[in-house]
């Protein structure tokens, strides 16, 4: 949530959620850092993406500013603090389409090529990462590939009236080859993720 009150902003949503917003910011750099200190191990470069969500809109944009300038002196480590909801990235010869995933599936089809149109031109394999949805679904057509991510949340309540339990809880590592594409995924579960 984007402050105390623990509801969405656009939908009224009630949220679970910690209402102690400064703990909850001290862990979100806290984790990214982590994260960052993991992947430099085995990256040269690291581009840090900040999507507002449904849930914290506001946050991103702070937490990008906030990374901004944590590793302004990392000439390794970038921050894209664009205030656009979606993002494209070209690594190689994939086009990667950011979003929080609130739309309709079809409608991230026609949003690559109408919003990147020289990016598009340039690849030859589109991918949208998504969240929202909390569980990992994928389309293809037309030669992009749609996919919702799984999430490392916890089931909250909203989510078990809704009946959407038991999805595992991790996220995925896309690994890209410049001249291939996709070419492997590994996951990390949030128990993993915690062990010593």
């Amino acid at each position: 949530s984007d402050t105390r009150v623990p509801q969405t902003e656009r939908s009224g949503h009630v949220l679970d959620v910690d209402s102690r917003i400064e703990r909850v910011r001290d862990i979100t750099i806290r984790a990214i850092h982590q994260a960052v200190g993991l992947f430099s191990q085995i990256a040269d470069k690291i581009h840090l993406v900040c999507i507002p969500g449904n849930h914290d809109a506001e946050s991103m944009h702070w937490t990008a500013r906030i990374l901004e300038a944590f590793y302004r002196n990392e000439k390794h480590i970038s921050v894209d603090r664009s205030p656009r909801t979606r993002r494209y990235l070209k690594r190689g010869c994939v086009l990667i389409g950011i979003d929080h995933g609130m739309k309709q599936i079809n409608e991230y089809l026609t949003l690559m090529p109408c919003e990147a149109p020289d990016l598009w031109a340039q690849t030859t394999e589109r991918l949208w990462l998504l969240g929202h949805i909390h569980t990992q679904k994928v389309m293809q057509k037309h030669g992009v590939t749609v996919e919702h991510l799984e999430s490392i949340s916890a089931t909250a309540a909203w989510h078990a009236e809704e009946s959407d339990v038991g999805n595992p809880r991790r996220t995925v590592t896309l690994m890209l080859d410049e001249k291939y594409g996709l070419c492997s995924r590994s996951y990390i579960t949030v128990e993993e993720a915690m062990a010593p």
